[in-house]
């Protein structure tokens, strides 16, 4: 049947899941939640990641149950990958796990702290009916879109935000701490002709930033990392370089801080990554050779 909520819940987490299902299944809203949806003799993954692509809003039920949950992250990540509007429904006061709050913390979300449960079903209920009313139905059996990004489909799939900015061919990673830098380089590489992409100038105003994040990472050609102490350590960082290692965007590491090789980017660094080395200020006296290192790799693409 179709659907245009999927409800991520944990399973120790149902009677709180069934009772929101019931809340919006009575005002109209046709909703899909295991293990009521998964089809007979289907994979239950597999009954997942339609169900999911199908849907336009994903209701999260945010506990502490969720947040530990490896699944509850894999169904989190399926709905930021495919453009599914996350609403979480926060039931304890619990902070989100680091992998979650990459695609959750800058997000709106609906606090139902405060006894009684029912009043704040009632108010996510109407948020769900004005969030249906301003997204469009997902076009189902037309188009398939991977779970993972692949550059081994027919072009790149254009989507509404996409054509509101320009093509681009390098995305810029950067911690916050070093937008100044990070603005500076974007400048250079612009100024040579090159065209690129760059947190927070580019973000699509109606979308939220993971979805922004994701459609340009796969847009681009080079991921031009910044890499200083702070990006080392960010886990929003290490989101952005794992998603252009998967949708193989080659990526350039702008060593730009001594010592900052050792973290959890070094499985990425050693598979394939270019490597350019601007540690001797001042930054500035780099940016030619990074325009032309990247134009050699762009034309050799």
């Amino acid at each position: 049947m179709a659907h245009d909520v999927f409800i991520s819940h944990s399973a120790k987490d149902k009677i709180i899941a069934d009772a929101l299902c019931a809340a919006l299944e009575s005002a109209g809203i046709r909703c899909w939640i295991a293990p009521r949806g998964v089809m007979p003799g289907m994979e239950w993954g597999r009954s997942i990641i339609e169900a999911i692509e199908q849907a336009r809003i994903m209701v999260l039920i945010f506990t502490a149950n969720a947040n530990a949950s490896p699944q509850i992250r894999r169904e989190v990540e399926g709905a930021a990958n495919h453009e599914v509007v996350i609403l979480p429904f926060r039931v304890e006061s619990v902070r989100p796990d680091k992998s979650l709050e990459y695609f959750i913390g800058n997000v709106h979300w609906l606090d139902a702290l405060t006894p009684p449960l029912e009043a704040h079903i009632k108010s996510l209920t109407g948020t769900v009916k004005v969030l249906l009313a301003q997204t469009k139905p997902r076009v189902e059996n037309v188009l398939r879109v991977p779970s993972t990004f692949t550059r081994e489909v027919p072009e790149r799939i254009e989507t509404s935000a996409a054509s509101q900015r320009p093509a681009h061919e390098v995305f810029i990673c950067h911690s916050t701490k070093d937008e100044v830098k990070a603005s500076a380089i974007c400048a250079a590489l612009e100024a040579e002709g090159l065209q690129c992409w760059i947190a927070p100038r580019d973000l699509i105003s109606n979308l939220n930033w993971e979805k922004c994040m994701i459609e340009a990472i796969k847009q681009a050609r080079i991921m031009v990392l910044a890499l200083t102490a702070d990006a080392n350590v960010s886990p929003r960082i290490l989101r952005e370089v794992e998603l252009a290692t998967r949708g193989r965007v080659r990526i350039l590491i702008m060593q730009i801080e001594d010592e900052v090789t050792d973290g959890p980017l070094d499985y990425f660094f050693n598979s394939g990554a270019i490597w350019f080395n601007a540690r001797t200020p001042p930054l500035e006296s780099h940016f030619g050779s990074l325009a032309a290192e990247i134009k050699a790799h762009l034309a050799q693409a």
